[in-house]
């Protein structure tokens, strides 16, 4: 899943899950037993990050005299993909274990420097 940040700061946040640990999450979320992805578990992911994004927008923002915006997320189903960036910006790449399973987290800022 992937959701833009829009502003002086903007980037792309985005959590990548293997497709248990996707299930496994969404269904504690959602207090249900889903054992295949549907939309339910894209949904989920999809809320999982608008949270993270939204929290990373409150911090960034603080120290701005405009407010950043978030675009809508985005979810991608299968192993099959590829995030792209500005050639000048990397991917910083989180990796996380849980107890649902592992997940990364992705993340790639720039600042408008010339304002």
């Amino acid at each position: 899943a992937t959701i833009g940040i829009a502003g002086k700061t903007r980037g792309t946040v985005a959590l990548v899950f293997p497709t248990s640990t996707a299930i496994r999450i969404v269904n504690r979320l959602l207090s249900t037993e889903l054992k295949v992805v549907d939309d339910s578990v894209s949904d989920g992911v999809g809320e999982l990050v608008n949270i993270v994004a939204g929290s990373a927008k409150a911090e960034l923002s603080a120290d701005l005299d405009e407010p950043l915006s978030l675009s809508l997320p985005t979810v991608v189903r299968g192993s099959e993909f590829e995030l792209s960036q500005p050639s000048n910006c990397r991917w910083l790449d989180v990796p996380f274990t849980t107890e649902f399973g592992p997940f990364i987290l992705k993340v790639v800022l720039s600042s408008d420097s010339g304002k």
